[in-house]
């Protein structure tokens, strides 16, 4: 869980073995896209699973079709051309952006949904774990950071179902738990 600190070593583990992940999309900014840092074997579009794996020498991430064909990854960007990894995508309808992290890179960006809560952040956190073991990353995020944002987004969502404001939302929510541990407690 991302409640408990999970340690580098076992999250360069993970993704080093690699995972299955809900989906991964990638979306061009500019035509070409060859070249040493990134490369495509596809254009833009959508791979519904899609898996993920951090190469054994830890410089780049790819994606593939499945475990079967990772050594013909049809994604591949290498860790040092990262812009960005930002937790949570900025565009409106996604349904649970919260298991989104997308990596940025200057001719697009790659979106990758996770299918859990927990694999989203663990792959968040152990990316910028080595990309602060290679030095290119000062200070990653705080666990406790993602907690907030992941619970931000939630409310976000749950406020636009019901069509209230954050703040109403958030009060209805307050109610609920309080009424709900209430009625526990007199149990």
């Amino acid at each position: 869980s991302i409640h408990t600190q999970t340690l580098p070593i076992e999250l360069l583990q993970r993704m080093r073995n690699g995972e299955l992940m809900e989906a991964a999309s990638f979306s061009l900014k500019q035509r070409s896209c060859a070249g040493e840092l990134f490369s495509l074997a596809k254009q833009n579009g959508s791979l519904c699973p899609a898996w993920v794996q951090l190469t054994s020498d830890h410089s780049r991430l790819t994606v593939s079709e499945s475990k079967a064909s990772v050594d013909s990854p049809l994604y591949s960007i290498e860790l040092r051309a990262l812009l960005a990894i930002n937790f949570g995508p900025a565009e409106a309808g996604e349904a649970m952006p919260w298991r989104t992290f997308v990596l940025v890179v200057d001719k697009g960006e790659l979106s990758i949904s996770g299918s859990s809560d927990e694999q989203a952040a663990a792959w968040v956190q152990g990316l910028q774990a080595v990309l602060q073991a290679l030095g290119l990353l000062a200070e990653p995020l705080a666990p406790g950071t993602l907690i907030k944002l992941r619970v931000q987004m939630k409310l976000a969502l749950h406020a636009m179902q019901l069509r209230q404001r954050r703040a109403h939302a958030l009060t209805a929510l307050l109610r609920q738990a309080s009424a709900s541990t209430g009625s526990a407690a007199a149990d």
